[in-house]
């Protein structure tokens, strides 16, 4: 069990590291989800916040290695020290959060600026073609999956292993049908339509500009959507080639031992360190990639903190935009005073409802 254990407190160990430098990662007019003038960024709260933040977020991850080491039964191991910390790194946020939110009022930072907004809605201003050739690797593992799956079906048992502990042993069986013996082929195109989907949309969503510098921001806007878009369908493969190694596992072609074990949980993991290095290089929306700035136009981006719900949820019946850029961390989310994206969680639900279904 040293083996995992060890995978799980370095899963922890980066996960903390990728929030640390959450607070960075973002427009010098957002702090912690809040709406500030560029000007105060470096205030004494703004400070006083991200220290606190990061404080409280180093004695969260210690609080959740200790449980690590506490805990003997490895089912809960696995998960019950990253649900500690993401329950913390949430409560730590909020936290932050509330205090620039407070210094902001009643420094009345906005007060005698002149605020502006920009945005640019047409989705081909010099960015290029959707960067379908990076999904070529994703869907040719899906096909192999296919074909070994499909050449494998008819020297299967009656029963089928499904779920594998820590040390890769199976420790649950189903019935040999279609749906169980290729369940990792469906959970392959469920994710990579999921995902290609949500790219694409994402790709021709309006862009958040910075009033101050639109043409700079727009252009470094184009770099990190085309970057993490081609990182995404690359994570995408990643995914697929994790899921067809469990089903060779589970068809017998694979030995049921921990090294395939670590394996299959490894390379999902190394995809997405990859991408959070990567997203810390570019920041969200491409603010830390170097651009002409250009004139300023004098205006500040508008305080709009009432469209965020606690800087994290956006409802704004009257954006047209489904899907908008996040003011914490990186990516994307969703405009939930829109019902288009309400619909997407009983969609979620129902899909995630007929795999499990797949397999009984």
């Amino acid at each position: 069990m040293l083996a995992i254990d060890l995978v799980l407190a370095a899963t922890l160990v980066a996960v903390t590291a990728a929030f640390w430098f959450l607070p960075g990662m973002v427009a010098q007019t957002i702090s912690f989800g809040v709406r500030i003038p560029p000007a105060y960024q470096s205030d004494i709260a703004v400070r006083a916040a991200t220290r606190g933040f990061r404080l409280r977020l180093a004695l969260s991850a210690l609080i959740s290695l200790a449980l690590l080491l506490l805990i003997a039964r490895p089912s809960v191991t696995l998960i019950a020290p990253q649900l500690l910390l993401l329950a913390l790194f949430f409560a730590n946020y909020l936290v932050a959060h509330r205090q620039v939110l407070r210094a902001k009022q009643a420094g009345h930072w906005f007060v005698g600026l002149h605020q502006g907004a920009a945005a640019a809605t047409a989705p081909d201003l010099g960015q290029g073609a959707f960067p379908w050739l990076y999904l070529l690797p994703a869907l040719l593992l899906i096909a192999l999956t296919a074909v070994v799956g499909a050449l494998r079906y008819p020297a299967l048992p009656a029963q089928i292993a499904v779920h594998f502990n820590l040390s890769g042993q199976p420790n649950r069986y189903a019935s040999k049908s279609w749906g169980s013996a290729l369940f990792p082929l469906w959970v392959e195109l469920v994710v990579t339509s999921l995902l290609v989907a949500l790219s694409y949309f994402t790709w021709r969503s309006p862009r958040q500009l910075d009033p101050a510098h639109p043409e700079a921001s727009l252009q470094r806007s184009w770099r990190f959507r085309t970057g993490m878009i081609r990182l995404l369908l690359l994570l995408v493969a990643a995914v697929n080639l994790t899921l067809l190694a469990s089903g060779l596992l589970s068809w017998g072609l694979l030995p049921p031992a921990l090294p395939v074990h670590l394996g299959i949980v490894l390379v999902p993991l190394l995809a997405a360190v990859a991408v959070v290095l990567i997203s810390y290089r570019m920041g969200q929306e491409g603010v830390r990639l170097p651009s002409a700035e250009g004139p300023d136009t004098g205006l500040v981006a508008r305080d709009d903190d009432r469209l965020w719900k606690g800087g994290l949820v956006y409802f704004n019946p009257q954006d047209p935009a489904i899907i908008v850029a996040k003011r914490f961390g990186i990516g994307w989310t969703f405009n939930f005073g829109r019902w288009q994206a309400w619909l997407l969680i009983p969609a979620i639900a129902a899909v995630v409802l007929a795999l499990r279904l797949l397999v009984r």
